[in-house]
């Protein structure tokens, strides 16, 4: 039977790596072919065997320079064998699914050893999947000893296999416990020669790279922060995202660095975060020096050590300079200056801001609301975030005449971080006289979400938000609700107990209602409830209502939910 072209054309190779795709009349000579081959004894030269051959068509389209039997049987199998070699291309983009987000770190991580596991992958990882090597991460302290391994690739090797793509570099200069130790297990103490030695050298091998970096996070000790500066005589033209963490020990006064980090020279940088130790004698940013102007979005976190002051010195020169951003984000400690940004910095782009209630909070001693010195017209999410007691919480006139002033609507509001206790009664008046008076200064909302370090006196809130026709109600436009605890309390001992109060909350809003004059209270769409605690009987009830999306998740180390997931689950 004569062979098909592509048979032809397959018997010619000495090797094959791609699919093979024959007819069914091909593959069967193929095998019968393969059978006698198979059969004859391994010292049969197959020059000698082609005269005797049953199946001499075959025989003849394969090349004679191919004496040994054993390379014909193996030739004939791989055109025959359903499973081959995965072409390059794929082999690539598994490795970057599996390594992408990988680090130099024998423990977590899988470059070194998928590399280690033969010649063809180990070519095409260093060689064909440049993708892999364009995300590098180091900490000094927890890589000391690999970063001294002989076999591990250096800094310099590495991103030299990223073949020119934009480069993400995260870098963690962080203090060993002690001169003789450099491991994970991190104090802030003074560094030794060895550590700077080898911070410098990983600065080094990585400033080479500038001209490829598209974001770079760094956290260094004050210690490290001076070689940093090589930076400022540098060029970044792929430079988007910076995040720059100044870590102190204790002595906050004595960080004074003569020289700051310069990142001027980056045309296209336009997120960034700062987190900077506050000197009270030093304006805010005073050790950085960004394009602000052409930011988009900026964390600033001023947030100081122990009781030491947060003077908010040059603070609205910064943000006068920030007419692009489109996201904001401060943090202040708890002690801070009277602010003096007067009149209000005016944000025209401005759509989403967070403040930390350090910052928000309004007292009696003239410490004002960043509220009150910021313009936002298209201001459209907002979250405070409080880490103090409750006593200093932002007022609800504070809301209303910012909102007042920006000629806004809020579209999302977001209130992160309560410390109550469970049975305080300030606790209850918080909730009655400064969250429920906060809510309601937010009509407009359609997306409320609120993280409490403890679920307490949550009732009074969900009685406020249920809707009884003809009474007034706080929120009627939201359509998702986020209920849950922040992740610092996830596992602790504080469980949430469903509170009564919320299925009647939930049931008043699946519906919705309308009136000839509009909507008076929207219809509740989607409710996420994170960390419930083990005994969340009510929430079958949530999950059986209809038209309605129900996420009930828990942090990735809590077991509060392992019990409720499976009764869910069974609905």
């Amino acid at each position: 039977m004569p062979l098909s072209h592509a048979a032809e054309y397959y018997l010619g190779l000495v090797k094959i790596e791609g699919p093979v795709d024959l007819p069914q009349s091909d593959i069967s000579a193929l095998q019968t072919f393969l059978s006698e081959l198979e059969a004859l004894p391994e010292q049969t030269n197959y020059l000698d065997h082609i005269s005797h051959s049953k199946s001499p068509e075959i025989a003849a389209k394969i090349d004679g320079s191919i004496q040994p039997l054993s390379t014909v049987i193996v030739m004939l199998r791989n055109i025959l064998s359903p499973i081959r070699r995965v072409p390059l291309e794929i082999l690539s983009y598994i490795f970057v699914l599996v390594c992408s987000t990988d680090f130099i770190d024998y423990d977590a991580g899988h470059i070194l050893a998928v590399g280690g596991v033969c010649k063809a992958w180990r070519n095409a990882l260093y060689a064909a999947t440049p993708r892999v090597w364009s995300t590098f991460f180091v900490n000094i302290s927890s890589h000391w000893n690999l970063l001294l391994d002989d076999d591990a690739p250096s800094v310099k090797q590495w991103l030299t296999r990223s073949l020119g793509m934009p480069l993400d570099i995260e870098l963690v200069f962080t203090v060993p416990e002690d001169d003789s130790d450099c491991g994970p297990n991190v104090t802030w103490r003074p560094v030794n020669a060895a550590f700077m030695h080898k911070a410098k050298c990983v600065i080094d091998s990585v400033i080479e790279f500038s001209q490829q970096i598209r974001s770079i996070q760094v956290k260094a000790s004050t210690e490290v922060f001076p070689l940093l500066t090589c930076f400022n005589e540098l060029e970044f033209p792929l430079l988007e995202t910076i995040s720059l963490t100044i870590l102190v020990e204790s002595n906050i006064q004595a960080f004074s660095p003569d020289t700051p980090i310069s990142l001027l020279n980056a045309p296209k940088l336009c997120n960034a975060r700062l987190v900077e130790p506050v000197n009270p004698s030093r304006p805010v940013l005073d050790s950085f020096h960004i394009p602000l102007s052409q930011l988009t979005s900026l964390s600033l976190d001023l947030r100081s050590l122990g009781g030491h002051s947060d003077p908010q010195n040059g603070l609205a020169e910064v943000l006068l300079e920030c007419q692009n951003l489109i996201t904001l984000r401060i943090l202040t400690g708890r002690c801070y200056a009277a602010l003096t940004l007067s009149p209000p910095v005016h944000l025209p782009c401005l759509r989403s801001l967070e403040l930390s209630y350090h910052s928000a909070t309004l007292q009696a001693d003239n410490r004002d609301s960043l509220l009150k010195y910021i313009t936002a017209p298209t201001l459209e999410h907002l979250t405070l975030r409080c880490d103090v007691p409750y006593r200093y919480v932002v007022d609800g006139s504070n809301l209303v005449d910012f909102q007042t002033r920006s000629s806004i609507s809020l579209r999302s509001l977001n209130l992160v971080e309560f410390h109550l206790s469970r049975a305080d009664e300030l606790s209850i008046n918080f909730f009655e006289n400064r969250v429920i008076p906060i809510l309601a200064a937010c009509p407009t909302v359609h997306s409320f979400e609120m993280a409490l370090e403890e679920y307490v006196q949550l009732n009074l809130l969900f009685k406020a938000m249920t809707y009884t026709k003809g009474q007034p109600v706080i929120l009627p436009y939201i359509t998702h609700l986020s209920l849950g605890a922040t992740e610092a309390e996830c596992g602790c001992k504080h469980d949430w107990y469903c509170p009564s109060e919320l299925v009647h909350m939930i049931q008043s809003r699946i519906q919705g209602e309308e009136e000839s004059n509009g909507v008076v209270v929207a219809r509740l769409q989607k409710v996420v409830l994170t960390d419930v605690g083990r005994t969340a009987v009510n929430f079958q009830e949530i999950y059986n209502l209809p038209n309605l999306e129900v996420h009930v998740e828990a942090f990735p180390y809590s077991n509060h939910l392992e019990e409720v997931g499976k009764n869910l689950s069974m609905q």
